[in-house]
């Protein structure tokens, strides 16, 4: 069983559970420097046997992405889905925004902010 069946299953349970159906939910797909190495040598279909795309990253995260998302069967739910490195900047400011924005969103709707 791959890491990121496992990942799938989990996140699956999580998403839908109905304690958490009013919860915006945020993915880290971490070490994407790690990633990236690893489609260089190895295909993604050797862990997604249904992937039929090229192996280029671009495409490797969007298949990732909406395998993910695709699970949420929650109407009306968001999810945010990011593809971090603890050391990007850029990618570390771009995930803090999301959990702002969040946050913001779910005190809006407590009539909190």
């Amino acid at each position: 069983v791959s890491t990121q069946s496992t990942g799938i299953d989990l996140f699956d349970g999580i998403c839908n559970r109905y304690f958490f159906a009013d919860a915006s939910v945020i993915i880290f797909f971490n070490k994407i420097d790690l990633l990236q190495r690893k489609l260089t040598t190895s295909p993604l279909s050797a862990c997604f046997p249904d992937y039929k795309g090229d192996n280029s990253y671009e495409d490797v995260t969007r298949y990732i992405k909406n395998k993910y998302e695709s699970l949420n069967s929650v109407p009306g739910k968001v999810v945010y889905s990011h593809f971090t490195c603890g050391v990007n900047t850029e990618s570390t400011r771009n995930l803090f925004n999301d959990v702002f924005n969040m946050a913001a969103d779910n005190l809006k709707e407590c009539d909190l902010l």
